[in-house]
């Protein structure tokens, strides 16, 4: 995996557009590293409920976790708490319009 830098200052959500396939419903997490703490895990992560066949997107609102913050330096998604397949379109960091 490659480290990125995005400022997290305003960056309230990330949008997870992705679908299950051959799979049922299950959650999945948005699990990240900062500058300031460069470790997966750590209580950095947020659950999202997902829904099996067809793509759709997902709104996890991360400033939930009181570690989202400072410079984001890498992101994960761990899509499943079962087996099945998933494929991800896209994974956007969206700041807070003014």
């Amino acid at each position: 995996m490659c480290d990125i830098s995005v400022d997290l200052t305003g960056a309230d959500y990330v949008k997870v557009r992705m679908r299950l396939t051959d799979s049922t419903s299950c959650s999945a997490s948005v699990m990240f590293k900062t500058a300031d703490d460069n470790e997966w895990g750590s209580g950095k992560y947020i659950s999202f409920g997902v829904y099996n066949e067809g793509y759709y997107d997902y709104y996890v609102y991360m400033k939930a976790n009181s570690r989202w913050k400072g410079t984001l330096k890498n992101i994960r998604i761990d899509p499943m708490e079962s087996t099945g397949k998933f494929e991800i379109d896209s994974i956007q960091i969206l700041k807070k319009s003014s």
